[in-house]
């Protein structure tokens, strides 16, 4: 159980070599001097059975211990594993809550200023104010807005949207839920059959399609304005760890410069980007990880053909009790 699986079938072939060796020389002793199994017997089937049945004995014990000891090692290993994700992601998780949480204590008193610069605004209306302060109160106004779009990006992917109630839709639907609100939408090329349309599933559309969104955003954010981003969709059937319906597959692929093993291994932590400053937060993508993981889905990156990123969402959709899975 402690030793290597080498030193372990090293032992197993000691253990066989030693007692073929007994069996050919050993000391004389009066309780074996007439034994079938004694030395200077002759070699027929008892030895032969004796021997044969030893050294398959020990290949069976030895087989199975190291078998046990190597699952043991290898569940300790998937267990520390397991705890570390576990840790990074409470403390990913709590640096999420304590931005929504800021949000949502900032939203009260930049209503306030936003009330206050609108009153501001007109009376300078109605007095001869320079055009300096009217462009100044203007200004005020416009960061105002640009700190409200930028709290409530940071209130609905913290896990509004994801709080909803699940309900049947239709995978064309997520697809146009996804695609119409964005800026950008004409550079968004949907890869996706009318049939695979037509798959039903129970899961939060708003959720799932805001999740889905800030990864085609990034994308076209990578990608230089002439280039275009693809939304492949694709659907598979059963898989061993989803019995009762099906696996949906997204493809996002952009024509970025790609990832580096760095922005690899570290994208998904929250604030962390790649964008200038005041071009994103760095919540995106862990919070659409999030949501996409509360699916019973996963995502992943990695480099495309075209040398840009290939995002990759598996999301297993199952059929609710009244069959809800398919048109």
């Amino acid at each position: 159980m402690i030793l290597p699986w080498a030193w372990a079938w090293w032992i197993a072939l000691a253990s066989i070599f030693g007692g073929a060796f007994l069996l050919n020389r050993a000391c004389t002793l009066e309780v074996f001097s007439r034994s079938p199994l004694a030395h200077d017997a002759v070699w027929g089937e008892t030895k032969y059975a004796f021997l044969v049945a030893f050294a398959t004995c020990c290949c069976v014990l030895t087989y199975f211990v190291s078998m046990l000891a190597m699952e043991l090692r290898q569940r300790e290993v998937q267990l520390a594993d397991v705890e570390k994700e576990k840790e990074r992601s409470q403390r990913l998780e709590a640096l999420a809550t304590l931005a929504a949480g800021a949000g949502h204590e900032l939203a009260s008193p930049l209503s306030t200023i936003a009330v206050v610069a609108k009153e501001l605004s007109r009376s300078l209306e109605k007095t001869d104010a320079s055009p300096s302060v009217r462009r100044d109160v203007e200004l005020i106004r416009e960061e105002l807005n640009r700190c409200r779009e930028i709290l409530h990006r940071m209130k609905s992917g913290a896990g509004e949207a994801a709080a909803e109630h699940l309900h049947p839709v239709s995978l064309a639907e997520i697809v146009r839920e996804t695609v119409q609100p964005m800026r950008e939408q004409q550079r968004v090329e949907i890869q996706m059959e009318n049939a695979v349309g037509d798959r039903m599933g129970v899961l939060p559309k708003q959720a799932l399609s805001q999740a889905i969104r800030n990864l085609l955003q990034n994308g076209l954010d990578a990608s230089s304005p002439a280039h275009r981003v693809v939304l492949n969709v694709s659907v598979d059937g059963l898989s061993s760890t989803n019995r009762s319906g099906e696996v949906w597959q997204l493809r996002i692929i952009d024509q970025g410069s790609g990832m580096s093993e760095e922005v690899q291994r570290r994208v998904g932590e929250p604030f962390f980007t790649t964008k200038e400053v005041g071009q994103g937060m760095g919540l995106g993508v862990f919070l659409t990880r999030n949501v996409i993981r509360g699916l019973g889905g996963e995502l992943s990156f990695e480099q495309a053909e075209s040398g840009g990123t290939l995002c990759r969402v598996t999301l297993p959709v199952f059929q609710n009790r009244s069959g809800v899975g398919r048109r």
